[in-house]
């Protein structure tokens, strides 16, 4: 929130080992950057501590992603999941499986729809809630979405891959919620009323047949109604490390998008290969919203993957950033184009993980037993600072999870003068294979 010079926004910080037991809090900082003819003076502070009723402790795993007014948080040990108003904090445990189901994962979209889906062997459900905090969509099924920032990975082990059960290929089911609109007013063109039907349409995934396939669900909202109006399956891959969606582009009574699917274990089982997809949505007053896919691109990637790859990538508005924990290398991809880099660790760090922020600036973290460092990239694909240290970025839709095991927590305390001392006008450390 900016008011004249000053920004200030929250950090959500979830712990699911309250006082080392299995209680969950959510601390709320507040952060204020007040910005001056000299610099930014920065202050962060706690502002609220809330008990959450869900359980944490040994083992679990917690998820959290928000969307422009709710936040949404889960553990793997809980059947259910907490929507939480960003303004008053007042929160409920809603969703919830019979039988009981632990959270595998909360992802959120562009639009701020916000999918919790939950499993517990052989059966897996999904909860998907629409921007104003109400039931989409819900059935059985492992569905997930895709961002346009923080790609998911399936090296975290938080998406499940049908069939579940053996000699079982059962497809998911979809039950449709009452729509949040119910028409449109006013005299609409396609100029204004194509990025609103846009925004009330939303797409899910679930992964088949170990990672090698990725099916889709497009449903949503339209002029007399909702429903689901497509869907369809992309690969075979090899295997599938990690994905991200595109920004959509309007022409017309057509949106289309990208969808960005990483395989990791293509060719020889190791070679690592970006397959970019179109969606196309057309929509009409007639007949809803028409939907294909189609595959446009395919681009082998200098990277290592493999049977042990954990695939990473981030999307802002002009690049992809792919890498796996194989390797140093990190692949910066011009949209556009495709045109593609490789963007070297000075050192022999592997990569950890690659995190983006809400602006679109991108960290690409190496750690292993050699040490640990990271790199910023802006929004023009430059490196503004190349450090020592752990740090990642957080953005404000997809949360990050510390079961990931993506994030090292150091023990040893970093100098921050260090930090500030840093110029932003590094030059890379080591760049190669521009194409």
């Amino acid at each position: 929130m900016a008011s004249g010079n000053t920004v200030t926004r929250a950090i959500y910080v979830v712990d699911d080992a309250v006082s080392g037991g299995s209680g969950v809090t959510l601390y709320v900082y507040t952060k204020t950057d007040e910005v001056t003819s000299t610099g930014d003076v920065v202050s962060v502070n706690l502002a609220h501590t809330v008990a959450l009723p869900l359980a944490g402790g040994m083992n679990a795993k917690t998820y959290i992603a928000g969307d422009d007014g709710s936040l949404y948080i889960m553990t793997n040990k809980t059947n259910g999941f907490v929507q939480m108003d960003e303004s008053s904090l007042a929160y409920g445990l809603i969703g919830g499986f019979t039988p009981p189901a632990g959270g595998t994962s909360i992802t959120t979209n562009r639009y701020g729809y916000v999918t919790a889906t939950s499993y517990s062997y052989p059966f897996a459900g999904f909860y998907t809630m629409n921007p104003t905090d109400g039931y989409a969509e819900d059935g059985g099924g492992a569905d997930f979405m895709l961002d346009t920032s923080n790609g998911i990975s399936t090296g975290n082990g938080n998406f499940i891959s049908y069939p579940i059960q053996a000699n079982s290929a059962t497809s998911p089911t979809h039950e449709r919620k009452q729509p949040r609109q119910a028409g449109l007013s006013g005299n609409p063109t396609a100029s204004t009323i194509v990025p609103q039907f846009d925004a009330g349409f939303f797409t899910t995934y679930t992964f088949w047949y170990s990672y090698t396939q990725l099916n889709w669900v497009t449903c949503g909202y339209f002029v007399n109604g909702d429903g689901c109006y497509g869907s369809g399956k992309l690969g075979p891959f090899g295997h599938i490390g990690a994905a991200v969606e595109g920004n959509e582009v309007v022409d017309g009574n057509a949106v289309t998008r990208k969808i960005y699917v990483v395989g990791d274990a293509e060719g020889n089982g190791s070679g690592v290969t970006l397959y970019v997809y179109t969606k196309t949505d057309t929509y009409s007053f007639s007949g809803g919203d028409k939907v294909a896919v189609n595959l446009t691109q395919t681009i082998p990637l200098p990277l290592m993957g493999g049977s042990q790859a954990k695939t990473f990538v981030v999307g802002d508005n002009e690049f992809l950033y792919i890498g796996t924990n194989q390797g140093s290398s990190v692949v910066q991809v011009q949209k556009p184009n495709l045109a593609y880099k490789s963007l070297t660790s000075s050192s022999s760090s592997k990569v950890s993980s690659i995190t983006t922020n809400a602006h679109g600036f991108v960290t690409i973290s190496y750690n292993d037993s050699t040490g640990a460092e990271y790199g910023i990239y802006d929004l023009t694909g430059s490196l503004v600072s190349y450090v020592a240290g752990d740090d990642f970025m957080l953005g404000a839709s997809n949360g990050i999870s510390t079961s990931d095991n993506n994030y090292t927590s150091t023990a040893a305390y970093v100098d921050p003068a260090v930090r500030i001392k840093t110029r932003f006008n590094i030059a890379l450390p080591a760049s190669t294979a521009t194409h």
